[in-house]
């Protein structure tokens, strides 16, 4: 026992419970041919058929930051680690985002730009500085004393360190920072990204690290770039610490111990604890933000329309159609939802909404509101597409698909409502302009957009309008013949502010920018080039509609952007491209070129596309790349979904060899475990070997699983006794040691569209062993009935047949429907789920029974949006014929009752049902930080519930509650989860049979009464 804690102890060192996004894959993508070229540092892997120039703009914007993107952190990209880093360029996939992991090493680049949202940089520079820093960050691993273990465990303990001594908000806050100070741009320089805390100090709310870094059931929170982007940002400017990332690292390096690094840090970098230093840090943006608002005072007068939400809400995309305003509401105790909203600011839901949609515009004359949403592959989780859908006026409730295929954006319908002019992100690269047709979104025209990325457009004038982001960065305005393909001409030149929503008002286009730091309403005059800013009011706002002589916009509160007013004034004469100077941004930038200045630079590598030479990248030569390993046997999958319930299964002592191809559709490991015998542990050990094989790059998912030799061989008998009881006798086969195979294929179908989440998923599983059942049936009697303990039985004859190996056939289908929830929302308000499923053993169908079963769930309101219903039927039924063993695959059990009590009962019966009914009651009394932040606490969750089960005449019923604190950290588990217990009140019949089984296996004295621990960590 002590050998197994000592090797449990040490895996979980070794994955530290973040061992999920150690070996991470990023998903399924569609089969395609690929191409692979190197660089100094890289090796770029791309589809054949993505455009070979955008191919090398991505190349050359990887080797120009990699001398700089680790300059502060005192790491630069790859320069530590063993070989160069291969870069997986993703450009089927409707998500625009990358990443960086380190088992196996590789970035992962996913092409396609934001339409919305976007930074006033190229898409391509935004990535390449993003996630070069997380390179830069994973080279930790290769420092001082963490640099041999590399040795021992392969890449996998980079991953393991960025988990354990970075967390998620010095990782994205540092990256953030490095976009920031080593561009023009960077989300340090977005008026959005720290707006909740410039609302939150002015309003008084100044929570502790922990609580903004684990967020509220009730208060929005920002994510954590935001939060550690604010921490480092204001320790390098506001404390002089330009290396401050350097320094932490080194710090780690010379003291690894885990517990307390950001204290210790602070100390040794400030002089204060981390607490101290933090709330300066705050103090200090607000006095900056506050020194702002001052300077662009006096802003105009406001009142809030909508009234405070009970839990964080955003309401957002807000659209009149006719005289009815439209809007998406979402946040805590709501997923997305299109609503109507009233002049008094009552609010009123219509139907789900998809999280994805982009903005909302309406088109008088055909009355509707169009909008673009993402619709993910139906099997391909990397690959999907964006359509343009409406809905009319007079029926907001029923959407309709203008267009089926493409990924198109931000549509803007003509003023003559014939056509609709959207943006295209084509997945060879670049953006175009398309015009469609408004009657079968039929593409009727398109133009490409030399030089810029379009993001949005609008009709004026006889023109189609343009902003976008000019491949050398920053928003500008260009303009198009709007009666066919033609050039493009810059209106506005490009200036590193953020522009969005763009529409045409009468003679003007309007839209929103941050040029003051705040978000404001602005105009702009085609046919005189003047600019005016339309709007002042305090803490910006986005989404302006006018509504007579107001305007309604969406503001930051504490409680979420909630709606305003506020009269339209006269507007005021501004400069397009007269941005205010970014205090710390600017300040961070000067200390990288201050410190770049002081590096000694090695001779610069010259990107230079003619020394490129492409050549086919061939999949199966990279299948076993073996990128982790350790000196001992664990076995992934229990790992990461562990219960407490530790065994030689998961870990023993041995060894295992990780592997995984670099386009994340292959992975798996191969291993050797030593460990005592299952079947006989005072016997000597066994020496196993396990291989365990997933690929996704099918249209089915295929799962094999081989182990070799955990035990000895089983060979079963079967006996007859007075020509009615059948049994089983099992003994070992010594010298044979038992082998196990099985395979698996699934196809996970996903079919997610407008704020419904719906799936189906067929899988098939086969598995075979050398453990084998003797068909032949002896015949035995006993002489007094079964008392065979004293009266032994007497063989009677044999009937002879072929021994059989013991296989396993197993068929099922489940599917799924239901709403989005909100981050408070325990389950969907409404949603419906079945399985059904088929098991039989081939060759011995005459012997085991084979069964099917059901699984049936489903989800209705509570009393409060926060609170829900949950019903679900469970049932199996055994095709028993004569003599034959029942073999039950399906526990049925009440809870509180052990599965036991279920087999008992069920041996009586072909037919076993249980019904369950669960309702979820959220409990909030604050956000609770215990212990320094050993736990931290969003909520309670109260579930009672009752579950009743039919085994033919027999009755089992429980009804009890669970009670849980909602975790969002644990110890040092920076994982979210439950922790609590389980009360049931226990009825059935009390026959000594089932006490034998235990049925009562937790209960508390001789009370029908049962308790249990819960504990549920998501990883």
């Amino acid at each position: 026992m002590k050998l197994r804690s000592a090797l449990i102890a040490l895996c979980l060192l070794l994955f530290p419970l973040s061992a999920g996004a150690q070996f991470y894959t990023s998903g399924d993508e569609p089969p395609q041919e690929w191409m692979q070229f190197s660089t100094e540092h890289f090796i770029i892997i791309y589809p054949a058929s993505y455009s070979f120039t955008e191919v090398l703009k991505y190349a050359e914007a990887l080797e120009r930051y990699t001398p700089v993107a680790g300059v502060s952190s005192g790491m630069e990209p790859g320069k530590l680690q063993w070989g160069k880093t291969p870069v997986l360029l993703h450009t089927r996939t409707n998500q625009s985002n990358g990443s960086v992991a380190w088992a196996p090493k590789r970035m992962d680049l996913y092409t396609l730009p934001e339409a919305k949202g976007s930074l006033a940089l190229s898409w391509v520079d935004q990535l390449a500085v993003h996630e070069l820093r997380h390179v830069s960050q994973m080279q930790l691993g290769y420092r001082g004393i963490f640099k041999p273990i590399n040795y021992i465990v392969g890449e996998m303990w980079n991953g393991a360190l960025a988990g354990i001594y970075s967390d998620k908000a010095l990782l994205e806050g540092d990256a953030v920072v490095a976009e920031t100070a080593l561009t023009q741009s960077g989300r340090g320089r977005e008026a959005s990204f720290l707006e909740y805390y410039r609302t939150a100090f002015r309003e008084g709310d100044w929570r502790k690290w922990s609580r903004w870094r684990y967020g509220s059931y009730k208060y929005p929170t920002p994510d954590h770039y935001a939060l550690g982007y604010m921490m480092i940002s204001g320790m390098r400017c506001f404390y002089d610490i330009p290396d401050y990332t350097d320094k932490y690292y080194d710090g780690i390096v010379r003291r690894p111990w885990p517990l307390g690094k950001l204290n210790r840090a602070s100390k040794r970098m400030t002089g204060l604890k981390f607490k101290d230093s933090f709330r300066s840090i705050m103090e200090q943006y607000d006095s900056l933000w506050r020194a702002e608002d001052l300077s662009m005072g006096p802003f105009s007068e406001v009142r809030q329309l909508t009234p405070e939400p009970r839990l964080g809400t955003d309401f957002e995309r807000l659209v009149f159609a006719g005289d009815r305003l439209y809007g998406i509401m979402r946040g805590k105790a709501s997923a997305a939802t299109l609503v109507s909203i009233s002049q008094d600011g009552s609010v009123k839901d219509i139907r789900p909404f998809s999280y994805s949609a982009g903005k909302l515009v309406a088109d008088d004359v055909r009355r509707r509101v169009y909008w673009a949403e993402n619709i993910t592959d139906k099997r391909w989780s990397m690959a999907g597409k964006s359509i343009v859908r409406y809905f009319n006026f007079d029926n907001p409730a029923k959407q309709y698909d203008l267009t089926s295929e493409g990924r198109l954006y931000n549509p803007a319908p003509s003023p003559d409502g014939s056509v609709v002019a959207a943006t295209s992100y084509p997945v060879d690269g670049g953006s175009r302009l398309v015009v469609l047709s408004a009657d079968d979104g039929a593409p009727l025209w398109e133009s490409d957009c030399p030089g810029f990325q379009l993001t949005e457009c609008a009709w004026l004038g006889g023109r189609i309008y343009g902003i976008g982001i000019a491949d050398a960065g920053g928003f500008g305005l260009w303009s198009h013949p709007a009666d066919g393909p033609g050039e493009w001409t810059q209106v506005l030149e490009p200036s590193f502010q953020q522009v969005e929503w763009l529409a045409a008002d009468g003679n003007r286009l309007v839209f929103v920018s941050d040029r003051s730091h705040l978000q404001q309403l602005y105009a702009y005059y085609p046919a005189t080039g003047a600019c005016e800013q339309l709007t002042n009011v305090p803490g910006g706002g986005t989404e302006f509609k006018q509504a007579g002589d107001s305007l309604i916009y969406a503001s930051q509160t504490r409680l979420g952007h909630l709606l305003f007013k506020t009269p339209v004034e006269s507007p005021r004469p501004v400069d397009f491209g007269d941005v205010t100077p970014w205090t710390i941004p600017d300040e961070m930038a000067a200390q990288e070129a201050e410190m770049q200045a002081q590096t000694a630079a090695e001779k610069p590598y010259v990107f230079n596309p003619d020394d490129i030479s492409p050549e086919p990248y061939y999949r199966q030569t990279h299948a076993l790349r073996f990128h982790s390993w350790a000196p001992i046997w664990f076995d992934y999958d229990e790992i990461t979904s562990f219960s407490g319930d530790f065994s030689f299964s998961q870990a023993s002592p041995g060894v295992t060899g990780v592997f995984q191809n670099t386009l994340g559709n292959l992975y798996g490991f191969i291993g050797y475990s030593a460990h005592p015998d299952s079947y006989d542990t005072d016997g000597p050990w066994r020496h196993s070997g396990h291989l365990k094989l997933n690929y996704s790059g099918l249209f089915p998912v295929i799962q094999a699983d081989v182990s070799f030799n955990d035990h000895a061989a089983i060979q079963y008998g079967y006996q007859l006794y007075n020509g009615e009881e059948p049994r089983t006798t099992g003994w070992l086969k010594e010298d044979v040691p038992f082998v196990s195979a099985s395979v698996s294929a699934w196809v996970p179908l996903y079919f997610n569209k407008g704020g419904y989440l719906s799936g189906i998923v067929p899988k098939v599983s086969y598995g075979i062993s050398n453990n084998s059942l003797n068909t032949s049936v002896v015949k035995m009697d006993t002489p007094d009935g079964f008392e065979i303990l004293y009266n032994p039985p007497v063989f009677r004859c044999a009937e002879e047949r072929e021994n059989v190996f013991m296989q396993s056939f197993a068929a099922s289908v489940r599917a799924y429907t239901m709403e989005s929830r909100g981050s408070s929302q325990p389950y969907p308000r409404f949603g419906i789920g079945a399985e059904t499923g088929y098991f039989m053993r081939p060759g011995l169908a005459g012997v085991f029974s084979p069964s099917v079963y059901g699984y049936v769930y489903g989800y209705l309101p509570g009393f409060t949006r926060v609170q829900g219903l949950r019903l679900n039927v469970l049932g199996e039924y055994l095709f028993v014929g004569e003599k034959m063993f029942p073999e039950i695959r399906v526990n049925c059990a009440p809870r509180g009752f052990s599965s036991a009590a279920a087999d008992y009962l069920a041996q009586e019966t072909p037919l076993h049902v249980r019904f369950g009914a669960d309702y979820a009651i959220p409990v909030y009394v604050g956000d609770i930080d215990l212990f320094g932040s050993l736990a931290y606490i969003r909520n309670f969750l109260i579930v009672p519930h009752a579950d009743a089960s039919l085994f033919g005449p027999n009755f089992l019923g429980s009804a009890g509650v669970d009670i849980t604190a909602e975790l969002a950290h644990l110890l040092t588990l920076p994982f979210e989860g439950s922790l609590g217990f389980e009360l049931d009140y226990l009825y059935g019949p009390r026959v000594p049979e089932l006490q034998d089984a235990k049925v009562l296996g937790n209960n508390l004295g001789n009370l029908p009464l049962s308790i249990q621990l819960i504990f549920n960590m998501d990883i």
